[in-house]
């Protein structure tokens, strides 16, 4: 004897609860910039709704593709090509036309004193110069940040949150830069991604360091305009 089972049939209620179980509704909406203030009171309750009522909100524009693309440049042949250290700087030779050949004392010198001011002068990462700006927040700051420059795609948006409030109470010219900047600011340094850039002042008035001042000078530009 052949026994057929009937098909399951399922109601409109089964349906709509099965519906809702699968969809899970998120409550607020997820951060997309660390510019995104509002939505960060939802993850990190900084600053807080008293700190906002109680303050200007806090503005932060973002450059336009133009000026990221001539800031970009200006920022690879003033800053980078000039003073960023040669992964071969340590070795005693070079290759040159082909040739592996010894590099020259005055030319390992010169090296030698670039790198020492872009190690004086440079902060790359998250790291460093989230020191560097809670250094300035507490006045201990030694030599204290002349521009600071930001990606805006930087993920998770939440850990760059109080670049803005730092950098505008403290009266530092913040560059936000758009698109996929964390990538074209790592490549123009010769990293995989950079988030974040600061350059420090210098008591210096050496050439190389004025060339740097001038550079300072333009990025103010950008955030004063």
């Amino acid at each position: 004897e052949n026994l057929t089972m009937a098909p399951k049939r399922t109601t409109t209620a089964d349906s709509q609860s099965s519906k809702k179980k699968r969809k899970t509704k998120k409550k607020g909406r997820a951060p997309t910039s660390f510019l995104d203030s509002t939505s960060l009171l939802q993850v990190v309750d900084f600053p807080s709704q008293q700190a906002l009522a109680e303050h200007d909100t806090i503005r932060s524009d973002v450059v336009s593709d133009v000026v990221k693309e001539v800031f970009l440049d200006r920022f690879v042949k003033e800053i980078i090509k000039p003073f960023a250290p040669d992964r071969n700087s340590n070795s005693q030779f070079v290759m040159r036309n082909g040739k592996l050949q010894k590099t020259k004392e005055n030319h390992a010198g010169k090296k030698t004193e670039t790198q020492s001011i872009w190690n004086q002068r440079i902060r790359i990462g998250t790291n460093q110069c989230l020191r560097i700006l809670d250094a300035a927040m507490n006045g201990s700051a030694d030599p204290k940040p002349l521009i600071c420059v930001c990606a805006r795609d930087v993920y998770p948006p939440t850990m760059l949150t109080q670049v803005p409030i730092v950098t505008k109470k403290m009266n530092i010219p913040l560059v936000i830069l758009g698109g996929k900047a964390s990538t074209e600011l790592g490549k123009a340094i010769g990293l995989r991604k950079a988030a974040i850039v600061i350059i420090l002042e210098s008591s210096d008035t050496g050439e190389s360091h004025g060339a740097i001042d001038s550079f300072c000078s333009y990025a103010r530009t950008l955030v004063d305009s």
